[in-house]
């Protein structure tokens, strides 16, 4: 097994320019188990990113609302931070239910993302704040919207000399919000659903409503169908039931099956809908 350990940001894109066969990773608690799986194995190579915690972990809050999230940032301190807790609650909400204490100091906001879970409980969350990703290569950084990041199942649109180093959190307007992870158990679990929610206080604000979903197809998704039918007011069972189907393909797995996926699903969404 090959490791390389940049000591900055710039020595490990050079390196990624030239190695583009080497896996970045941080915290590792999702390569450890792909590792013991044989998903990867010795013959991999590996760039390790833990010297650049000190460029990469930062949480800064702009002038213009935005919240600026290093790659490298781990979940703990999004869960610990004051900014998030006041200002973007439903990262905080999604933040804390992700795996245990220890999975929670070692994992990053960053390995998150680019592992491309489908079940990913965090990734709902940013793409109701309509998030976008910083993508550093060698000779330039690009941003990309989160909704446009993922392909399909396990393939995203990063290249293999890029790193994410930064993630661009939008502020939501005055309103409530929902964030839900169905479960076998409350903690260490898989989601059989995850789901975040947004509606607005005003509802004749430009984005009135926001849905996104995990588990629930093969990519963590917003659900823009749902988001025109409720806007426009078309809020049956029927109806949202109808915009759903356009937005998921479930499957059925160990965890749970497409059937149970697509009811409990339209159920926590009708019951946020309704709640007032």
């Amino acid at each position: 097994m090959k490791v390389f350990i940049p000591k900055s940001l710039q020595e490990a894109v050079s390196f990624l320019k030239e190695n583009q066969n080497f896996i970045p990773f941080a915290g590792g608690t999702d390569l450890m188990p792909l590792l013991a799986k044989g998903v990867l194995s010795k013959k991999n190579s590996f760039i390790d990113l833990n010297n650049l915690t000190e460029e990469l972990s930062f949480i800064n809050l702009q002038e213009d609302g935005n919240l600026w999230i290093g790659s490298l940032a781990t979940i703990r301190k999004l869960c610990e931070n004051h900014i998030i807790a006041e200002h973007f609650p439903l990262i905080a909400a999604s933040a804390i239910n992700i795996g245990s204490v220890q999975i929670r100091n070692l994992a990053t906001i960053g390995g998150n993302i680019a592992n491309a879970s489908p079940a990913a409980d965090l990734i709902p969350a940013l793409l109701v704040h309509d998030s976008s990703l910083i993508l550093t290569s060698d000779k330039k950084t690009r941003q990309i919207d989160l909704k446009d990041y993922y392909v399909s199942y396990k393939r995203t649109s990063r290249k293999p000399y890029e790193l994410i180093t930064g993630i661009i959190v939008k502020p939501l307007e005055q309103g409530r919000i929902l964030f839900r992870k169905i479960g076998n158990r409350k903690n260490l679990s898989l989601s059989k659903i995850v789901v975040s929610s947004y509606i607005a206080k005003e509802f004749e604000t430009k984005d009135p409503c926001r849905f996104a979903a995990g588990s629930v197809k093969e990519i963590p998704a917003r659900l823009f169908n749902l988001e025109e039918s409720v806007i426009n007011r078309r809020i049956s069972e029927s109806e949202l039931r109808n915009a759903l189907l356009r937005d998921i393909s479930p499957i059925n797995d160990v965890r749970s099956t497409c059937i149970y996926r697509t009811e409990v699903l339209l159920r926590v969404i009708r019951k946020f809908i309704e709640w007032k």
